[in-house]
């Protein structure tokens, strides 16, 4: 086992149970803190499988600007008492997860894995290609081919941030 191994299991051990905290920790506030942790570690896995961009993302986008913007909904929420109740839908829920974690688990155990034979040139040629120039390439898509695309969804988040803003807002105001 090599440090890498041992940072997956550290990164998979930290998001999983950080992501069963945000379904099982009864705190809104608290419940969206652990989401950013789960957030972060993703980004981190994302880190040791030489995902370098989707890692930078997930950590930029998901943990520094869609939990902020749910952490700042959750501190704008006027009765936060009432509004995280228990209900009879939490153990329900609960159950679909368990079967679907079955399912996935089952599934996942019987399927038979192909790992590629990087002694072969061929294919030590064709991972090398596949993650050699991967943001590079995603810079000049986004950047150059798909700008206009990339420039719109900018000003969408920006009309939902405004739009969350104009719902929280008291109506005295």
């Amino acid at each position: 086992m090599n440090l890498t191994d041992i940072f997956f299991i550290i990164f998979s051990l930290i998001a999983f149970s950080s992501a069963l905290l945000v379904v099982f920790i009864q705190d809104l506030f608290k419940s969206a803190l652990m989401l950013v942790v789960t957030f972060i570690s993703v980004g981190g896995i994302f880190f040791l499988l030489n995902a370098e961009f989707l890692g930078v993302i997930q950590i930029l986008i998901y943990a520094g600007g869609i939990a902020i913007i749910i952490i700042f909904g959750v501190l704008m929420t006027k009765d936060m008492a009432t509004a995280n109740t228990s209900n009879i839908f939490m153990f329900i829920n609960g159950q679909i997860c368990l079967l679907f974690f079955v399912l996935l688990s089952y599934f996942l155990i019987n399927e038979e894995w192909f790992l590629l034979d990087l002694v072969n040139s061929s294919y030590a040629e064709q991972a090398k290609n596949l993650f050699s120039n991967t943001t590079d390439h995603l810079a000049t898509l986004l950047l150059k081919n798909w700008v206009i695309a990339f420039e719109f969804s900018s000003v969408l988040l920006l009309a939902v941030i405004i739009g969350s803003l104009a719902i929280v807002k008291d109506k005295n105001e």
